[in-house]
């Protein structure tokens, strides 16, 4: 009874301390993920901001019956990664369209509303680009603390899975510089033990073809020549069974038959009489 109780008593520690590191952990997460939210808001503004800037440009260059065909810009509430890309992409491909528009007509190049306009798209670029930096390095932060062991292992059940970095630069094209082939220790310690399985299996395979052409071999040499002069006329093929079971001489076209019914493998090995060599049937002609 003593030692039950003992027990108990340790496992409602163990529950307390799991309760407060649990609830320790959620509150640093949600304090963070907070932050993220609140940087990736601050980029979203600014871009509206760029959107709407553009659209009195395009507004403008309406004005010329050429480019009627312009529309403008929708300001979207996306706040996805995905999301605000897109949308910065479409910013910088209309503005692109509207400064090849204004090349054509001197006057609208020169005017002071379209100046006034284009700096306050600079500056609105700026901003995004600021905030960006910002909202990466909250990103950052948050994911250093959510995969870092020991709150990685509560982290996804507390519902804090790692956040998205926002990759785009001033040309509106995925970043170069982004994480996109960023690897982690885990990852190469990862990719390193699939390796040696896989040297492994391979090797394993290796080893079960050598051991299949040697007692290929060995049935070779064991058939009498009684048996030899039995053997149906045409070419003869020993060939190996699921499991890598070779099996005795066999007419090539039966052996495709058993193929094309699905008794065999479709690269199933075959070996000459005489020979021993393996080859897939395929190969055989």
């Amino acid at each position: 009874m003593s030692s039950l109780t003992t027990l108990f008593h340790w496992l409602i520690f163990i529950a307390i301390v799991v309760a407060i590191f649990a609830g320790f952990t959620y509150n640093k997460l949600q304090r963070l993920a907070q932050n993220v939210k609140e940087k990736r808001s601050n980029i979203q503004v600014a871009l509206s901001k760029k959107i709407a800037e553009i659209n009195q440009l395009v507004n403008m260059v309406k004005g010329y019956q050429e480019f009627e065909q312009f529309t403008t810009l929708k300001i979207s509430n996306d706040t996805t990664a995905s999301g605000m890309n897109m949308a910065y992409q479409q910013s910088q491909a209309m503005l692109a369209a509207i400064q090849g528009a204004a090349q054509r007509f001197p006057d609208l190049k020169t005017s002071g509303q379209y100046h006034r306009i284009e700096d306050s798209i600079q500056g609105c670029e700026k901003n995004i680009q600021q905030n960006r930096l910002i909202f990466n390095n909250a990103v950052k932060e948050y994911n250093n603390q959510a995969l870092a062991i020991p709150a990685a292992f509560v982290s996804r059940l507390l519902g804090f899975p790692p956040a998205s970095y926002l990759e785009f630069d001033t040309s509106g094209m995925p970043d170069e510089t982004s994480l996109r082939q960023f690897k982690t220790d885990d990852g190469e310690r990862l990719n390193q033990m699939l390796g040696q399985a896989g040297g492994a299996i391979a090797g394993a395979g290796k080893n079960l073809v050598i051991q299949a052409a040697q007692v290929g071999r060995s049935v070779q040499e064991k058939l009498s020549t009684a048996e030899r002069a039995a053997l149906p006329a045409g070419p003869q093929y020993f060939y190996l069974a699921p499991g890598g079971v070779p099996q005795r001489p066999t007419a090539l076209e039966e052996i495709r038959g058993m193929v094309l019914k699905g008794q065999l493998p479709l690269n199933s090995m075959v070996a000459p009489v005489g020979s021993t060599q393996w080859i897939p049937i395929s190969q055989v002609n």
